[in-house]
């Protein structure tokens, strides 16, 4: 007994969360390009869960997403054994469970307050460098709908990372898509910062912030708006719509910050580019109504186990040059069934419940801009999978399943304060 409490006090739970992230991290890539001779990475998995509970007493850390997520990887194994479903679905299959492997991996990681400043900065670099990496390898199919952007846009010089699937490069769609999940909790901390003279959100240091968050949100903006994704920059105004709602000083920010985008989008496309626009829009409409009603058909003949993951791209009416039915519901239930459709509802749900009981309850004043930062991101995301998507799956992601993950762990540590201090009042008393 005391040799296994020797070992346990070297390998605390905390180092070894520490360890299993960054093992899941390090496997990345046999999970995001995956194939049947590399399908054995999946024993990573229970090994890493029984190992935890072992060390930690649990298997995993709960949070209010479980149900969902549980009901998530049963609609994973029931779209991996379809027939002939098993090569297409592979990919899109391997990235969703690495992507809720990273959600429990980094909500039991930031555990403590330092550990949840840098997890959030860490989010927000990542999507600045994601910004500064679209902007120069966005595939440019679409860059000459609008004049003075394509001329920006060609200023740019453009690379091949060599990636699989990005050999065109990266689709303007997806990309914007993900950058106004992040770019939201990149500006929460820059208005924050710039309000509030003086004050400062300290996540690393005074230069080192500025460089990641202004840096970052410069870069978002900018390749959001060179996306030219109608999807993206209505879903960038709804999220910046949804800051105003905590407060009377953040309304008047989140109107100006509105009336600015909107401004300079006319701006640049000019009256008969706009009107213009406005046609392509509706042709474009009426194409997702067309969409949206074979999704429809696809759902009513497999309610409850869909046509299999990253299948529907293999039907004529959408094939592999649209790609998916552009709603990011419909999508999920086309392909996975109705199980995974309310799964998917119920992760925003406990999402927008965990951002706003941390506003409310919590502790830390960066918290609470925090939380409005990542469900504002997430907000505008799902405005965006109102008429595009970006499926389960994707290797882009994982930064919905970081911010899902933040917001469970900065749910979490102001559960576990609130319940330190009254456990401190009640012994106070006695």
């Amino acid at each position: 007994m005391a040799e296994k409490n020797r070992h346990l006090s070297i390998f605390t739970p905390s180092c070894f969360d520490a360890v299993v992230f960054f093992l899941i991290l390090a496997a990345s890539p046999l999970f995001l390009f995956p194939s049947p001779s590399r399908s054995w990475i999946l024993i990573l998995l229970p090994v890493l869960l029984i190992s935890r509970k072992w060390i930690c007493g649990e298997f995993f850390v709960r949070t209010p997403y479980d149900a969902a997520l549980f009901i998530l990887i049963i609609q994973i194994v029931v779209s991996s054994f379809l027939p002939n479903t098993r090569a297409e679905s592979m990919p899109k299959s391997f990235g969703l469970v690495f992507g809720i492997a990273v959600l429990y991996g980094l909500v039991a990681l930031c555990r403590t307050e330092k550990l949840l400043r840098w997890g959030y900065l860490l989010f927000v670099f990542g999507g600045g460098l994601f910004g500064l990496l679209s902007l120069l390898t966005m595939f440019r199919y679409n860059v000459k709908q609008m004049g003075f952007l394509f001329k920006l846009t060609s200023l740019l010089p453009q690379i091949d990372l060599g990636i699989p699937g990005l050999e065109e490069g990266l689709n303007p769609n997806a990309a914007g898509g993900i950058l106004v999940l992040v770019l939201p909790a990149a500006i929460a901390v820059v208005l924050f910062e710039f309000f509030r003279s003086g004050s400062r959100m300290a996540f690393f240091s005074p230069l080192g912030d500025r460089v990641v968050f202004w840096g970052g949100a410069f870069f978002m903006a900018l390749a959001v708006l060179l996306t030219q994704s109608r999807g993206s920059w209505s879903g960038l105004a709804a999220g910046l719509f949804f800051f105003l709602l905590p407060g009377r000083k953040s309304r008047l920010i989140g109107f100006l910050l509105i009336a600015i985008l909107i401004g300079t989008i006319f701006s640049f496309l000019g009256m008969e580019s706009t009107s213009r626009q406005l046609e392509v829009t509706k042709d474009r409409v009426g194409l997702r109504l067309d969409l949206w009603g074979f999704a429809l058909e696809t759902i009513s003949r497999d309610p409850f186990t869909g046509v299999g993951m990253n299948r529907i791209r293999s039907h004529p009416e959408v094939g592999y040059t649209l790609s998916h039915v552009h709603n990011h519901a419909l999508q999920t239930a086309a392909e996975m069934g109705l199980p995974a459709f309310v799964a998917l509802i119920s992760l925003w749900i406990s999402a927008f419940y965990m951002a706003f009981f941390i506003w409310k309850r919590a502790s830390f004043s960066w918290m609470k801009t925090a939380a409005l930062g990542l469900s504002s991101g997430l907000f505008a995301h799902i405005v965006f999978g109102l008429g595009d998507s970006i499926p389960l799956g994707a290797k882009m992601g994982v930064f919905f399943w970081a911010a899902l993950a933040l917001l469970a762990a900065l749910f979490r540590f102001c559960l576990h304060v609130e319940k330190t201090d009254s456990f401190q009042k009640r012994a106070t008393a006695k």
